[in-house]
């Protein structure tokens, strides 16, 4: 199988992602999402076996809530994992709805969550042994819906299985909007703690609203250490066996949450029965409906990279092929799909297959391979990917249709393009490029000061793209983000805790002394 780079979606601290066409025998394509590590990881054994762990765990998960993996590429020159192509919005861009999207639709979303969640929960080895694995990143962003109506869970890059542990001391992965005191104090986790995390979401989807407003991440910090959460009714009226149900899966002490996802299921399940029967083609229509002009503009914009490929569709070239052996492969039954920090449009207005995968990073070809560097046309296009820092900002290319969170084209070589990011509360970020290869950015946006004092947003980075809200907020200047193996930040002193933590390759470090 051979997969052509169509355009970058992302980055992050270990890996890239594209969105590519998988080509192969017969005139066989579709499209996919590849994600591959760093280049300028590779030589780092201990990146490579991460990456390698998570692609292993991936390809072993095969249930309807999880996304797909269809390949797992090792060689010498890259690690790539190839998924399912999810057509539809992340849950974070779905919950921006309104009134529309009722509460028992979000209730049935959250229950197909905890059915993805108990299925990873539960999941043993070859010999029977159970793995114990741990999302750790359960947010709404990582959770996907289709426009047939279909909810996914995404992105296990910090998965952990209870025999194998790479988080060190000083070390949290996760996102702090929903991570409960356990994790945040780097103490074990368990499947608690991805219940705590559901316990946020459905707080989000109950009330409508985020959990923390715009509390400063410090704030946000010492409340969840003491369990100190906002309580639900002050912000909704609601069925006070909901709120129990909320209150019971973000209880500050583990034992005292739900035992397992299936129990929290059920819980929901019964409330679900008092009201209207919901099905997922209702889901599916109304995000089809709320999201339409998106989509068929994401769909003609797929379509045209496609057309301007080298030969037409199913023909790579040099510079955009993805090629290496495949080592693991798992086969199943597949329909468009795509990633959180990720958010992408399916193409079934394309000549291509409608099954399609969801991956999230790029892959470069072995320099040695014959079939991968056959002489064919240098490309004359490449590929601008940029994502910001808080993934809620509107950032926009040249003098082209604005987006919110991310934003990807593609351009001749050489060509001269200018970047522009802005929200609400901060500086304004303006960015020139000169594109001479493909080419992706994160651009992180200053806070103004008016806006630190009133406790902005929190601007805490994620690992993907995500298209988070429906309308787009003025203003902030930016600064990339320290990434590679040879990134260092100083951690801040105890008066420097906005934000409480720093970044060392892409990873998150909280400073002690504001814990």
């Amino acid at each position: 199988m051979q997969y052509t780079r169509l355009m970058p979606l992302g980055s992050g601290g270990m890996a890239t992602v594209h969105l590519a066409l998988a080509t192969g025998p017969g005139g066989f394509n579709r499209l996919v999402v590849v994600k591959a590590i760093r280049e300028e990881l590779l030589a780092l054994p201990e990146a490579r076996a991460m990456f390698l762990e998570e692609a292993r765990l991936c390809a072993r998960l095969n249930h309807p809530n999880v996304v797909q993996v269809s390949e797992v590429v090792d060689s010498p020159s890259g690690v790539m994992i190839v998924m399912e192509y999810l057509d539809g919005r992340p849950l974070s861009a779905t919950l921006q709805i309104g009134e529309a999207f009722t509460l028992p639709m979000r209730l049935r979303v959250v229950c197909e969550i905890l059915a993805g969640l108990h299925y990873v929960h539960e999941l043993r080895d070859f010999e029977g042994e159970p793995l114990g694995l741990v999302h750790r990143d359960v947010s709404p962003q990582n959770v996907f819906a289709t426009f047939d109506g279909r909810v996914k869970l995404l992105d296990f890059g910090i998965a952990k299985t209870t025999v194998s542990e790479h988080t060190k001391t000083g070390i949290v992965k996760g996102k702090l909007t929903y991570m409960p005191a356990e994790q945040l104090r780097g103490h074990t986790v368990d499947r608690r703690s991805d219940i705590y995390s559901v316990g946020c979401i459905l707080w989000e989807a109950v009330a409508g609203c985020r959990l923390w407003q715009k509390r400063a991440d410090k704030d946000i910090m010492q409340s969840v250490l003491k369990g100190d959460l906002p309580k639900l009714g002050a912000y909704v009226e609601v069925d006070p066996r909901l709120e129990a149900i909320v209150m019971r899966a973000t209880a500050l002490q583990p034992d005292a949450r739900y035992a397992t996802a299936d129990e929290m299921r059920l819980a929901i399940e019964e409330l679900l029965q008092t009201s209207a029967s919901i099905s997922p083609r209702d889901i599916g229509e109304l995000m089809s409906t709320e999201f339409a002009e998106a989509k068929k503009r994401r769909h003609a914009e797929i379509a045209q990279l496609v057309a301007a490929l080298p030969g037409g569709a199913g023909t790579e070239d040099s510079a955009t092929v993805f090629q290496a052996s495949v080592t693991t492969s798992q086969q199943a039954q597949i329909a468009e799909s795509s990633s959180s920090r990720t958010w992408l449009w399916g193409a079934s207005a394309l000549a291509l297959t409608a099954a399609a995968l969801v991956g999230l990073y790029a892959w470069r070809t072995a320099p040695g391979s014959e079939s991968a560097t056959a002489a064919r046309p240098a490309a004359s296009q490449v590929a601008l990917s940029v994502s910001v820092v808080p993934n809620n900002a509107q950032v926009g290319i040249d003098d082209g249709v604005k987006s919110i969170g991310s934003a990807a084209t593609r351009a001749s070589v050489n060509s001269d393009h200018v970047v522009r990011v802005e929200l609400d509360g901060y500086s304004k970020a303006e960015r020139r490029v000169t594109l001479t290869s493909d080419t992706s950015m994160t651009i992180e946006l200053t806070p103004l000061p008016s806006a630190s004092a009133a406790g902005a947003e929190p601007s805490t980075p994620v690992e993907t793209t995500e298209l988070s809200r429906r309308s787009a907020r003025p203003a902030r200047t930016p600064r990339l983000k320290a990434s590679g193996p040879n990134a260092t930040l100083a951690p801040a002193s105890a008066a420097n805790c906005s934000p409480p933590y720093y970044f060392v390759g892409g990873i998150k470090t909280f400073k002690p002394e504001c814990i």
